[in-house]
């Protein structure tokens, strides 16, 4: 599956299908709420999450058949996850954010709730189910009641986080604008050019 910026989203079957352009192409004419494409997500059931930029329906998912789209809190989604308990987790970067969208209902976090930020940028949930998200002010740990921020205080000095996964061992990474943090589970250690990046702007 591949997102577009304007002329909606591809589906193919193989890499040579890819390479020779002979897949499926998908616009608003079949369904999609919006040819701007900015997430893709497959979830464990095989259904396919695109999160796309619009008005509040900017989300949809399509089953093997048609394309529904799903009214949301957001404009634009940029960030699609889903946890360990099948809910699917999103935001963006134009700051509404933070939303579970779980058995047909919406819950939206926002910096009243302990968020460092509303732009999302990042999303990531460690070995014990506990949600990262990172944000353009900031990352922090969710445990389903509170979020705790991880900041300047904590040593994190670079701030605007940009892509977060973990690794086959359980260990965490977060890319920002000023480099790399790796997360054990107990200590952060920041890498930049200095150890070896060749950039220390990680998209």
């Amino acid at each position: 599956w591949v997102g577009t910026q304007g002329d909606g989203l591809y589906c193919y079957d193989s890499a040579d299908g890819m390479w020779n352009g002979i897949g499926k192409h998908f616009t608003t004419e079949n369904g999609l709420v919006s040819n701007r494409i900015h997430a893709l997500l497959e979830s464990r059931d095989g259904t396919i999450w695109v999160g796309a930029e619009g008005n509040l329906n900017c989300l949809c998912r399509f089953d093997g058949k048609a394309f529904e789209a799903i009214l949301t809190p957001h404009g634009l989604i940029s960030r699609l996850f889903e946890d360990c308990h099948g809910r699917i987790w999103m935001g963006g970067w134009r700051g509404s954010g933070l939303s579970c969208y779980d058995a047909g209902q919406f819950v939206t976090y926002t910096m009243e709730d302990g968020l460092p930020g509303n732009r999302i940028q990042s999303i990531v949930e460690d070995d014990a189910g506990n949600l990262w998200v990172g944000t353009q002010w900031g990352l922090c740990y969710f445990d389903g009641k509170r979020f705790i921020t991880y900041g300047k205080e904590r040593g994190l000095t670079s701030l605007h986080h940009q892509w977060s996964t973990k690794d086959t061992t359980g260990q965490l990474w977060f890319g920002t604008h000023g480099g790399l943090y790796h997360y054990d589970g107990v200590h952060f250690q920041w890498l930049t050019t200095a150890d070896g990046l060749p950039s220390n702007s990680i998209t």
